[in-house]
């Protein structure tokens, strides 16, 4: 054998190693992949991209702001095209309003009139309310969204904190039953521990419940594929900035989407009230016209200047006398409708003045009770830790670990509730002050890297005067 072909020979043990790797490869690829954890912004994103509500919002948005487009561009220019062929035994008329032409072209532009201005500033005060309306709808997602993932972090710490105490009440069930075998307790003792081990199954299976109800609220708020594990990455209460310090009121008023709103209503409707409130109100219109005639209908008989290109361009003066009272229940309409915003927006101002004054203590009142909770935590954890040492030492009683054990567990599922009333408290004050969406831009990781429209600013800015279509 030659030195290249001996060169090139595997060794058996190689070639088993190479199968060996071969296979391991294979296997990591087969398994699923850990699915991604989800982070609070992300949870925030997937809720407005897919949010139902916000869908109907957006909707009715869009709606009303082609019904203003609509009613402005009635102001517009306009030209037509046309053509009206007829044959006529007697003098030529109009037919349809147009005198018979082989082909024409008329150009109409309305320079003036005020019922057509009153209705663009009426539609565009009902774009702005249903501007504020989807807004409000998508600050209630966010609520509800953050709600969901802090009571899903939540229900998983507690649930596991009680299947601790659970263990624990299972041991003490069996050490009752040993005492009893060497008569040192007795026959209600044990059923005590087996009455607390009951309970505290029932306590776990209902925080299960719970939990699942949870998540499948927060699956269907985020889109979430039902065949994915869900798993949160972050504890929602450290990963909300707490509230910079500031005059809470003052911020929700300016922040609130449906004052802004109304304010723009209620100036557009002003606008559209002094239109219909002025007593000279003429309608001026323009029109140009040029219409093709032809010899066939007769028109040279009748007109001994008949030209066959007929050119025609004038402006309409038309000033009302009397309309049957249309003009003054229009007004009216106007009027009311002005006072019925006038009137919410100081419904609205008194309902955020109480919702802040009731968040300020509910902030306040969650974040003693999670102090509270927090310190008692820290109490339980000593006790637990003096128990073992007594127990290494042979100076304690051996179920007082177990007891100081489940007595920690219990203060660690307090503590996560009141974490939890802390962060929704937090999360509400936060969106009635219009930070919600700056909070959650520094939180976590995005799906994208452009968020989407509602997270990008904490507020919309206030909208252009609408009196630029007063005229």
């Amino acid at each position: 054998m030659s030195e290249r072909s001996s060169s090139l020979r595997i060794s058996p043990w190689r070639f088993v190693e190479f199968l060996l790797v071969l296979a391991a490869s294979a296997v990591a690829s087969a398994q699923p992949s850990a699915p991604e954890p989800l982070t609070l912004r992300q949870a925030a994103e997937r809720a407005l991209a897919r949010a139902p509500q916000i869908a109907v919002s957006r909707a009715e948005e869009a709606e009303t702001g082609a019904e203003a487009r609509l009613a402005r561009d009635a102001s517009h220019p306009e030209a037509w095209l046309t053509t009206t062929p007829g044959y006529s035994s007697g003098l030529p008329v109009a037919v349809a309003g147009r005198a018979p032409a082989v082909a024409g072209v008329e150009i109409r532009q309305s320079l003036y009139d005020p019922a057509r201005l009153a209705e663009a500033l009426e539609s565009a005060a009902r774009g702005e309310i249903a501007r504020g309306a989807r807004e409000t709808s998508t600050r209630r997602t966010l609520e509800s969204v953050l709600t969901a993932y802090a009571r899903c972090w939540a229900n998983a710490k507690v649930v596991s904190a009680v299947k601790e105490r659970e263990r624990w009440f299972e041991a003490a069930v069996a050490r009752q039953i040993a005492l009893r075998g060497e008569e040192r307790a007795t026959d209600l003792e044990v059923e005590r521990a087996r009455l607390q081990l009951a309970k505290g199954r029932q306590r776990r299976l209902d925080l299960e419940s719970e939990q699942d109800l949870n998540q499948l609220e927060l699956l269907r708020l985020t889109g979430w594929p039902a065949n994915t594990a869900l798993v949160l990455a972050e504890d929602p209460l450290a990963a909300l900035p707490p509230a910079t310090p500031a005059d809470d009121l003052a911020a929700a008023r300016a922040a609130d989407p449906e004052l802004l709103s109304l304010a723009s209503a209620i100036d557009a409707l002003d606008g559209s009230a002094r239109i219909r409130e002025r007593k000279f109100a003429p309608v001026v219109d323009a029109e140009a016209q040029y219409a093709r005639l032809s010899r066939a209908n007769g028109y040279d008989q009748f007109y001994r200047k008949f030209k066959a290109d007929d050119w025609i361009v004038g402006i309409s003066v038309a000033i009302p006398l009397w309309t049957g009272g249309r003009l003054v229940d229009a007004a009216s309409k106007t009027s009311a409708s002005r006072d019925r915003l006038v009137a919410r927006r100081r419904l609205r101002e008194e309902e955020i003045e109480t919702l802040v004054r009731r968040l300020e203590r509910d902030v306040a009142l969650a974040g003693a009770g999670l102090a509270v909770a927090r310190q008692a935590e820290g109490v339980g954890e000593e006790e637990v830790r003096v128990a073992r040492a007594l127990s290494e030492e042979g100076r304690g009683d051996p179920g007082d670990v177990g007891e100081k054990e489940a007595g920690l567990m219990e203060a660690r599922e307090q503590a996560a509730q009141a974490s939890v009333e802390v962060f929704k408290a937090r999360v509400r004050l936060l969106a009635l002050r219009g930070e919600i969406p700056g909070a959650l831009q520094n939180s976590g990781h995005a799906t994208s890297d452009k968020p989407p429209a509602e997270l990008q600013s904490p507020s919309r800015p206030m909208p252009h005067s609408l009196r630029k279509y007063e005229t």
